[in-house]
């Protein structure tokens, strides 16, 4: 509901989304941007985007265990009330790429080797548990734990179904798996070189 559409319309429940209050759809509905940033507030602000006095730091405490950062936070001397960035003091809190990335799910999964990579998206599978959650992803490894995929193409949905269903269709989306899929063998087999 951020823009409106240029044709067609967007319908909930077969009713188009015009006919609901736009408070509670904002209640309902969630979007984690790519080009998030952090600010040099703390820790907690940054996680509930709240000023102190509002944030629920047991909210920001689920939040940081379910992006697997809780421990990470709590050896800081402040913990969650850490200042981050070096902005407003030297002592300032700077993340790792990788955390920053797990933090705001920028693809948080980038830096990270096969098997790392696999445990960052079974946590997300268990954070979307008894959710609806539409994953968008250039990276086919992470779409396997989607109960249903779609390939768009030109617009279009140009195939659909399970992570098995598709490779069986042997289509773009299986072309493109095997593709990917060799970066990954290929990955594994320098660190295995490096042991």
């Amino acid at each position: 509901g951020f823009y409106t559409p240029s044709s067609g319309e967007i319908r909930i429940n077969d009713h188009p989304m015009h006919e609901y209050d736009p408070d509670a759809l904002l209640g309902l509905f969630a979007a984690v941007f790519q080009d998030a940033a952090l600010f040099p507030f703390t820790v907690a602000e940054n996680v509930a985007l709240q000023p102190k006095k509002k944030l629920e730091a047991w909210r920001v405490d689920i939040s940081l265990r379910q992006a697997k950062l809780q421990e990470h936070i709590q050896s800081l001397p402040d913990g969650a009330d850490s200042q981050m960035l070096k902005v407003v003091t030297n002592a300032g809190v700077v993340l790792s790429g990788g955390q920053a990335q797990k933090m705001f799910l920028d693809e948080p999964t980038a830096a990270l080797d096969p098997i790392a990579e696999s445990a960052q998206y079974k946590a997300y599978e268990e954070l979307c548990f008894g959710k609806s959650s539409l994953y968008i992803s250039h990276r086919l490894a992470s779409t396997m734990f989607c109960d249903r995929i779609a390939l768009m193409k030109d617009g279009r949905i140009a195939e659909w179904g399970t992570h098995e269903e598709l490779m069986a269709l042997h289509g773009d989306y299986a072309h493109m798996y095997e593709i990917q899929s060799h970066y990954y063998q290929d990955q594994a087999d320098e660190e295995g070189a490096g042991a």
